[in-house]
């Protein structure tokens, strides 16, 4: 079955371009070429997440029409542009979009895709190439996204296009240099899939060790492949989790409307014909602590990255039910009542 995922592009007009843009001076992140210069930096504000290419152009990614907006300097030319969007701006959008993104390349099986992911300069990149050749058709290169399929409940990988990046040695061995390779049009781009078949993770090893292939258990998975993950924000995935807690909530309100009771347990939830919410975090997949209290009292904890707690000097200040710290915070719940938001 054929599955496709739209994402809208668009180069900002003059009015837009106009607009007060963040200061990215105090971005919350920054990255970093392996020479240590600045690359990117972006920064979540307002209604959207933004990203500055310096010298380039800045992205701005609006989660609720799953839309790039592009703001060029003037002197930029389409390909440079595309170049940043494609192979940058995209797989952090589709990640702040809420889709999750690994730092891999991949091939196509009669399986389905088989993706692999390294830190730069691994070699995933030749490792694709290699396989290619082999009459493995390339899936991507540096970006994978993934996503659950709502139906079936089975992971589909994204194809987003791509180009090949070997050395000039490598290229040269694979396959003659592509002069007149141009990126697809944008605008409005269907993103099709295929069924996930394997995750590879690759680490380099000197010449004194021997090569091993081993099968990793699911917690060893998960923590291999963190490093991997395409993030926009640390803040993004708070985001999450604050989310995920008021989802928890609410379905906890519901058992106590039907039954008058409280779970003993979050997994208790699972035995009602509902709609179950995440009970684990987004990042670390460890189950959110929930403590039945007193009657229709309990609390749910996780543990965050960043403290959110604004300025509680300023006479206007009106705390947020959900602010918390830095690491665990709990928050002390009663069934009977509405959910705060």
């Amino acid at each position: 079955m054929s599955h496709t995922r739209r994402v809208s592009f668009s180069i900002a007009t003059t009015a837009e371009s106009a607009c007060t843009l963040p200061n990215f001076e105090s971005a919350s992140e920054v990255w970093r070429d392996n020479a240590g210069v600045i690359c990117a930096r972006g920064i979540l504000s307002g209604a959207y997440a933004w990203l500055e290419f310096p010298g380039t152009a800045v992205f701005h990614f609006d989660r609720a029409r799953r839309a790039v907006i592009a703001m060029p300097e003037p002197s930029v030319e389409d390909g440079l542009l595309y170049d940043n969007y494609y192979r940058a701006a995209l797989p952090l959008a589709l990640q702040y979009f809420g889709v999750e993104v690994l730092h891999a390349s991949a091939v196509r099986t009669r399986l389905g895709v088989v993706a692999f992911c390294a830190v730069s300069e691994t070699g995933k990149s030749t490792a694709v190439a290699v396989l290619s050749r082999r009459g493995y058709p390339l899936w991507a290169d540096d970006a994978v996204p993934i996503e659950i399929d709502e139906g079936t409940r089975d992971a589909r990988a994204l194809a987003v296009p791509f180009r090949l990046r070997l050395d000039a040695a490598l290229s040269s061995a694979f396959r003659d240099p592509d002069r007149s390779f141009r990126w697809p049009e944008p605008e409005r781009l269907d993103l099709a899939s295929a069924p996930l078949a394997a995750l590879c993770v690759m680490q380099r090893v000197d010449s004194s060790q021997t090569a091993e292939i081993c099968r990793l258990s699911a917690i060893d998975a998960v923590t291999a492949l963190l490093p991997h993950s395409y993030c926009f924000s640390l803040m993004e995935a708070d985001r999450k989790r604050v989310e995920d807690l008021r989802n928890l909530a609410a379905s906890i309100k519901l058992w106590h409307d039907a039954d008058a009771t409280i779970p003993a347990s979050l997994g208790e939830l699972m035995n009602k014909p509902r709609s179950v919410p995440r009970m684990t975090d987004p990042e670390t997949g460890m189950a959110y602590e929930y403590h039945a209290k007193q009657g229709t009292a309990y609390e749910l904890c996780a543990n965050f990255l960043w403290e959110d707690r604004p300025d509680a000097t300023r006479r206007t200040y009106t705390p947020n039910f959900w602010e918390h710290g830095k690491g665990r915070s709990c928050f002390a719940l009663d069934a009977s009542k509405s959910v705060p938001y």
